[in-house]
């Protein structure tokens, strides 16, 4: 007696038995180059996916062997490395078992596998506290110089020293100078320095944040070369160092704006009449770039203006102990980039009067790059103009000796001269000779000293 299941099993047989004779049929007629219905082979598409849809037959499932977990320490892969966050070493690695969609029932049993270091390693992650790099192994010999060995005994350093880094006490999330050790304060105190100078006299507004890293990089260099320090350059100290590009340019809007109001006789207030003139002043000025002029009114002595003067030594040559004194191969002869990132510099300090009233104009690379490009464009057009006179290149170097006179230095060709010349050590070599000449005449001859 059959069950109503084993009939419907039945019937489906024999409809899936149709549908295939049917697509059979379809296919043939197709491939001779009859006509087809495609409303047909669309149909018999469908019922052949049909036929592996799934039924409400119950299946009933059998349980897989239980496998094995053994723990083989022969296969151990070499640990990721990161370089986010403080890892505590104390935590266990984790354990990586792979999927069973990755093996097959026949596989042998699953290798726990336990992720640990070799000794071996060719990429470590040095740790700040605030951020991290990772580095190569070929950069220094063995780790970074701690006053001790790992013997107890005390020895140099082959490779680099690593920076150490506390945090202040203050709560600050900010790394400052002071917060590193000793070491890397004297280097990134005078890489600070030299950067600034090469952002003063070289890029002001740099093209690209890569070529600001390799400014920074290079001036760590430097600053290793200059004091004898071997210390490792990591990504929070280049921060710390490309931070000074907008600070230089800040530093110099303001040395202008204590600078611009009273040279070009801009006057505070709300009377409307000074408000007037001051708006007609800005204008006159940015007209025709008039304010490079020794006399704006009448266009005369073409970057001959006291203002550049003027914002160079208050900038760069304040004192004896100021930038362009004590890193003076950057400022002598003054750079033209120097000269074109002053006249932007004033350019903006004109712009903050432009409505008549004094408002706050950010000096930013945003506002004012393309002003210092022009202003470049120009100087070096000049340049070229009066190559054959030297007009340029003989007020740069005027700018840089007024500079460093006003910074109270004594002049570069005497602090440079040695204090012996060459003639001082030939004198020297003629006295020597005249004076074994007369101790050889001096001396006694031989049997005659008791004639």
């Amino acid at each position: 007696m059959f069950t109503v299941d084993a009939i419907r099993r039945k019937v489906e047989k024999v409809k899936k038995a149709e549908k295939a004779e049917r697509r059979a049929r379809l296919h043939q007629q197709e491939a001779n180059g009859e006509e087809v219905n495609e409303d047909e082979i669309e149909q018999s598409d469908v019922d052949d996916v049909e036929d592996y849809m799934f039924t409400d037959r119950t299946v009933t499932t059998k349980l897989s062997a239980k496998k094995a977990l053994p723990y083989r320490a022969d296969r151990l892969p070499l640990a990721a490395t990161t370089n986010k966050g403080r890892r505590n070493t104390d935590e266990t690695p984790p354990l990586v078992v792979p999927s069973d969609d990755d093996r097959n029932d026949d596989d042998e049993p699953v290798v726990i596998r336990r992720h640990v270091l070799k000794a071996n390693v060719t990429r470590i992650v040095i740790e700040d506290n605030v951020d991290a790099v990772t580095i190569t192994l070929s950069a220094f010999k063995k780790r970074g110089c701690d006053d001790d060995n790992d013997d107890g005994s005390d020895g140099e350093c082959d490779g680099p020293m690593q920076p150490k880094y506390q945090k202040g006490s203050d709560g600050s999330s900010r790394p400052r100078v002071k917060d590193f050790d000793d070491a890397t304060q004297e280097v990134l105190t005078i890489t600070i320095a030299i950067f600034r100078c090469m952002v003063s006299t070289e890029a002001p507004f740099p093209d690209t944040s890569t070529f600001e890293i390799e400014m920074a990089q290079q001036a760590w260099k430097k600053a290793c070369e200059q004091t004898g320090l071997n210390v490792m350059v990591m990504t929070t100290l280049i921060k710390m160092i490309m931070k000074r590009t907008s600070h230089i340019r800040g530093e110099l809007k303001t040395k202008v704006r204590g600078i611009i109001q009273s040279f070009y006789g801009f006057q505070s207030g709300e009377n409307k009449s000074a408000i007037l003139r001051n708006c007609q002043r800005a204008e006159d000025l940015k007209d025709g770039y008039s304010f490079v002029y020794e006399d704006p009114a009448m266009k005369k002595g073409l970057y001959k203006s006291e203002i550049i003067q003027m914002v160079i030594n208050d900038m760069w040559f304040a004192n004896k102990h100021d930038e362009g004194v004590r890193y003076h191969g950057y400022f002598n002869p003054m750079p033209v980039v120097t000269i074109a990132l002053v006249l932007a510099a004033v350019e903006c300090g004109i712009d903050e009067w432009a409505t008549g009233i004094k408002e706050d104009v950010p000096f930013t690379a945003a506002s004012y790059k393309e002003v210092y490009q022009a202003h470049l464009h120009c100087l070096h057009d000049f340049e070229k103009h009066t190559i054959n006179y030297g007009i340029l290149r003989k007020r740069c170097n005027l700018w840089h000796g007024n500079a460093r006179f006003h910074s109270g230095a004594e002049p570069i060709s005497k602090t440079t001269v040695p204090a012996l010349d060459m003639s001082a050590f030939e004198a020297a070599i003629r006295e020597w000779e005249e004076s074994e000449t007369n101790d050889s005449d001096n001396e006694a001859v031989p049997g005659m000293e008791g004639a």
